[in-house]
């Protein structure tokens, strides 16, 4: 949820442009779930791109 809101700073068109975004990919490599790095692509594809974010969320490191 925290990667979510970095990119869409809480508004939700955003996030679901991601997901749309994302879905995409998911759909191309023909799987039946969306996957971490799924999300991670669409950030690198759509979301740093169009300016929501300078950096992929989903490829920092979390805290364990």
């Amino acid at each position: 949820l925290g990667c979510l809101h970095a990119i869409s700073n809480g508004a939700v068109g955003q996030i679901s442009k991601l997901v749309r975004a994302t879905l995409e990919i998911a759909l191309r490599r023909d799987v039946e779930k969306l996957q971490i790095a799924d999300l991670a692509e669409a950030a690198d594809r759509w979301a740093i791109p169009n300016g929501y974010c300078e950096t992929n969320p989903f490829l920092q490191e979390r805290p364990s």
